[in-house]
């Protein structure tokens, strides 16, 4: 009996899988320019690791900045892992495929989520959500870390509220700081929101699912080039 519910459960992840990609396909199908400026940052950093070391974070084309002067990125996993969108020979079709695939990430994650904590129509919410807003729908069209940053906030928050693993709550945490460093905040407020509300209502400290977020975080901190500047 398990077995057929691992099934059923199984192939709704990947339907809902299969349907965040193709609305993502039409949302930027739909959308012929770049959405925001800074994916032509974001994608020549990532051409600069490829062809000029993956620890090489020197920016040649900053040259007034702190990452000039420091040698230091706050988006160093998140250009890493651009890395495959800049075999492009035109790095604008690799902002393009990154983009569909960082937008149906997120709307996969919400999918999941609804999906695992029973919500009514779970394939409807990430829809629900998409439209929710003209800035959501347009930022959703850009390749930049704040989607990874969404997608690994709503994943979060479920793990914290239900069942989960803490190398899950340790991974999901040490990814939204590896990627996208401005954001670092982020797990750290959602965990402080989530343990007072299990102390209030629940009678109960999550101390293990701290050290699991704090683990994550100094993770994402220190394995990067130049973690202190």
């Amino acid at each position: 009996m398990s077995g057929h519910l691992l099934i059923v459960s199984t192939r709704k992840i990947l339907l809902g899988l299969v349907l965040a990609l193709g609305v993502s396909i039409a949302l930027h199908a739909i959308s012929p320019n770049i959405a925001d400026s800074d994916s032509f940052f974001y994608i020549r950093q990532a051409w600069h690791y490829r062809t000029h070391g993956l620890f090489d974070v020197s920016f040649p084309w900053a040259q007034f900045t702190v990452l000039r002067t420091f040698s230091a990125t706050l988006w160093y996993g998140f250009g890493l892992a651009l890395i495959p969108f800049t075999f492009f020979e035109n790095l604008t079709i690799g902002i393009a495929v990154a983009g569909v695939l960082l937008t149906a990430l997120v709307l996969g994650v919400y999918g999941y989520v609804s999906h695992r904590h029973r919500f009514r129509f779970p394939l409807l919410w990430p829809i629900l959500f998409l439209f929710s807003a003209p800035n959501v729908l347009y930022r959703l069209l850009m390749m930049r870390p704040q989607l990874v940053s969404l997608a690994c906030a709503i994943l979060l928050v479920s793990l914290l509220t239900g069942s989960s693993s803490l190398a899950a709550i340790a991974a999901v945490t040490f990814a939204g700081a590896w990627l996208h460093f401005n954001f670092v905040w982020m797990p750290v407020l959602i965990f402080a929101v989530v343990a007072l509300a299990a102390v209030a209502f629940e009678r109960r400290i999550l101390w293990r699912e701290g050290v699991a977020v704090l683990a994550g975080v100094l993770a994402g901190w220190l394995l990067r080039p130049q973690p202190l500047d």
